[in-house]
């Protein structure tokens, strides 16, 4: 394959680079307005022991990156009702998933990113700060969803499940 891998031409005539840069920066700006954050704890995978046998590492075992704190959109799913039993008794409760809107771009200065495994904290009010563990990195965002006028991706949508702090913090 020589250069010509990518043969399409786009047409700048509805919607050019100069406007995809001016819609990031809107959705930018909107982000710092809201000014909604969560901290990104990713895991150090090179100095992480994992065992041996499976590759699997205790939760007392995982070695991190400093925090970083991350610009994003966070919306928190409804919690959900469920029993351990078909006749409906024994019920718990088992909180929503956490789903964080980044902008690449915005990653990209930070030079951070994102990978399945990772944490997340935020905070839900003033004094609790909940633990999430990354299930989707978003990086297959070129979806409609995530792209801005179907031009290119410029946001990541990143999956996180409720984890107990103790798998976090290791005690």
């Amino acid at each position: 394959m020589g250069d010509n891998r990518i043969p399409i031409q786009r047409s700048n005539k509805f919607f050019s680079e100069e406007d995809f840069q001016l819609e990031q920066e809107f959705g930018r700006e909107y982000m710092q307005d809201i000014n909604m954050t969560a901290i990104l704890y990713r895991v150090n995978k090179e100095t992480t022991d994992t065992d041996d046998l499976y590759g699997e590492v205790k939760k007392d075992a995982i070695k991190f990156f400093p925090p970083v704190e991350i610009q994003c959109v966070a919306t928190i799913e409804e919690a959900e009702n469920k029993s351990y039993n078909n006749n409906g008794s024994m019920r718990h409760l088992e909180p929503g998933s956490l789903i964080l809107d980044i902008f690449q771009q915005h990653l990209d200065e930070l030079c951070v990113d994102v990978s399945y495994g990772d944490y997340f904290g935020y905070a839900v009010d003033e004094t609790t700060l909940r633990f999430y563990t990354v299930v989707n990195d978003g990086k297959v965002n070129y979806d409609n969803t995530n792209t801005i006028g179907g031009y290119k991706p410029a946001y990541r949508q990143i999956t996180c499940i409720v984890t107990d702090e103790s798998e976090f913090t290791g005690t």
